[in-house]
């Protein structure tokens, strides 16, 4: 069974959480909460902004760290585009996303699944907090 986990910037400190995500909408929450939580088991919950929400695409790079929705990632599997063939030396940057049926990389020069053979793949930030990553990409 795959773990299905998300991944959130709390409201109180600005901090990365991992867990289980909860959409809480009731009577019993306080005004100033959005009901929105990431839920690290047994009991911690961490309100959070829902968008920078990221689901955990199912694997993890070559450093073990996990890969999720809204990470920029980079590769040399599919080598380097410009626009005169691909350079397999050099890496590419990809944004990381869900397509159609499945977690993609995805740049300007197209969409790629991602791929258990490819031990070259390294996250190297998000879209929330390293924009200037995104240079290219789109």
């Amino acid at each position: 069974m795959r773990d299905i986990l998300f991944r959130a910037k709390t409201v109180d400190n600005n901090e990365w959480v991992c867990g289980y995500y909860a959409n809480c909408h009731n009577d019993s929450l306080e005004n100033n909460t959005t009901g929105n939580f990431i839920i690290e088991y047994p009991d911690k919950y961490h309100e959070i902004y829902t968008d920078t929400i990221g689901q955990y695409a199912g694997r993890c790079d070559k450093n073990g760290k996990r890969i999720f929705e809204g990470d920029i990632v980079k590769t040399n599997y599919f080598g380097k585009d410009y626009g005169e063939g691909r350079n397999f030396d050099e890496y590419d940057t990809y944004v990381v996303e869900w397509v159609d049926s499945g977690f993609c990389m995805k740049n300007k020069t197209g969409i790629y699944g991602l791929f258990k053979d490819d031990e070259s793949i390294e996250v190297i930030g998000n879209i929330y907090e390293n924009k200037e990553l995104l240079e290219g990409v789109k």
